[in-house]
C-alpha cells in the first residue's frame, strides 16, 4: 500500500481518481489480504486507522530511491532555479509554491502539467543536480520520493511537515 489518499482526502483527488478507486474498492482488497505491505510506517498506520486493517497483518517496508542514472543535459534551464518534481494532483499544492515569494525561478518537472513535462530518468537527475533547492510541499504523501532523490544529489529540500514526508 503506498498511502492512503482515498480514504483521507478524497477532496484532492481528481474525478478520475476516485472513480477508479470506486471501481478497484480498496477497502474490499484489503479485507481479502492475508498481508500487506505498507512503504512507510505513516502508511502503515493510516491503513489500521482508515480500515481498521489488523496491525499484527501489516509490515512496513520502506521504498528505496531509484539508482541514479548518468545525466542527461536539458537546454534552456535558468542558471540558478529551484525544482518542483510531481504531478499536477491539488494535494501537491502547488498553489502554495505559486503563491510564495520565492526569488529564483521555479522548473517544475512533472507529466503533462510542468512546464518541462515527463522528463527521462537521465534529465530528471540532471534537473535535479543542477537546483539550487527542491521544493516539496505536498498535503499529503504516502512515501514521497522526491525528497530523498534530492538528497541523493545533494540538494537541499523545502518541504511540508505532511504524511510520511518528515
Amino acid at each position: 500500500v503506498h498511502d492512503c489518499a482515498i480514504a483521507l482526502y478524497p477532496q484532492l483527488l481528481s474525478a478520475k481518481q476516485r472513480l477508479w478507486h470506486q471501481l478497484i474498492r480498496p477497502q474490499a482488497q484489503l479485507r481479502r489480504a492475508r498481508r500487506l505491505i505498507a512503504v512507510s510506517d505513516t502508511t502503515r498506520s493510516d491503513v489500521i486507522k482508515q480500515f481498521q486493517f489488523p496491525s499484527d497483518r501489516i509490515t512496513t517496508i520502506h521504498s528505496a530511491t531509484p539508482t541514479p542514472v548518468e545525466p542527461i543535459v536539458v537546454p534552456g534551464l535558468p542558471d540558478q532555479y529551484v525544482v518542483v518534481i510531481g504531478t499536477g494532483e491539488r494535494r501537491k499544492n502547488l498553489a502554495a509554491i505559486q503563491a510564495a515569494d520565492i526569488t529564483l525561478p521555479i522548473v517544475h518537472v512533472g507529466d503533462h502539467t510542468g512546464q518541462y513535462g515527463y522528463l527521462s530518468p537521465g534529465e530528471k537527475w540532471y534537473v535535479l543536480q543542477h537546483a539550487q533547492a527542491l521544493v516539496y510541499v505536498s498535503l499529503y504523501e504516502g512515501f514521497g520520493f522526491p525528497p530523498l532523490e534530492a538528497f541523493q544529489a545533494g540538494v537541499p529540500v523545502v518541504a511540508s511537515f505532511a504524511g510520511a514526508i518528515p
